[in-house]
């Protein structure tokens, strides 16, 4: 099971939003959220990087650094994976507007590291504000992210995320393996048609 999914931590504070005299945190776009691709989409983008990998003799999956797959690969993963992602910046929105409320409006200044600070302080208004760190939750009750004053918000896997993930990595497989056997067939039949032009 992944617990946190790559690429998604960006600590951004710039915005104009308040609640209860509190500036709430811009949560930043690079966070997984939900998306809408379709499945045939999906299928179609997959079959097609696995083409262009047998054709090139390759195997994105394990062409980035460590072994992680390329660029393409892991963008590729990620939209798929998405699919089956919980709104995370509408639940941070709506968890810090929750917390913001229930704060005395005195006890926040105008910015949203002093929000992070007076929640800190506060614990008591939620058990999930810890010491130096925040966890969010879908209405399931599993933590989709957190946020921590050294790393800011980190986008945290759900189990249909980690099902997902493997569903995507099995389709793959499969795909770059059926990608190959045609790059084999086309080899072959072309290797037949040339001899038997040859006798002719």
């Amino acid at each position: 099971m992944i617990n946190s999914i790559a690429n998604s931590s960006v600590n951004q504070t710039s915005t104009s939003r308040y609640v209860n005299n509190a500036r709430l945190p811009q949560v930043p776009d690079s966070l997984l959220s939900k998306s809408n691709l379709s499945e045939s989409e999906l299928e179609r983008r997959i079959m097609e990087l696995a083409r262009r990998d047998a054709a090139a003799g390759k195997n994105s999956k394990f062409g980035g650094k460590m072994g992680n797959g390329s660029p393409e690969w892991q963008q590729l993963q990620l939209d798929y994976i998405s699919v089956a992602s919980p709104d995370r910046k509408g639940i941070i929105a709506n968890t810090l507007s929750n917390f913001a409320n229930k704060l005395n409006t005195q006890q926040v200044n105008r910015g949203p590291a002093n929000l992070f600070e007076a929640l800190f302080q506060n614990r008591w208004i939620s058990n999930d504000i810890h010491g130096n760190f925040i966890d969010f939750r879908d209405a399931n009750g599993n933590i989709v992210a957190k946020w921590d004053e050294h790393r800011g918000f980190m986008a945290m896997a759900t189990p249909a995320e980690g099902a997902r993930t493997q569903e995507f990595r099995a389709l793959w497989d499969k795909a770059i393996e059926t990608a190959y056997n045609e790059v084999k067939n086309n080899a072959s039949t072309s290797e037949m048609a040339g001899k038997m032009i040859i006798r002719l």
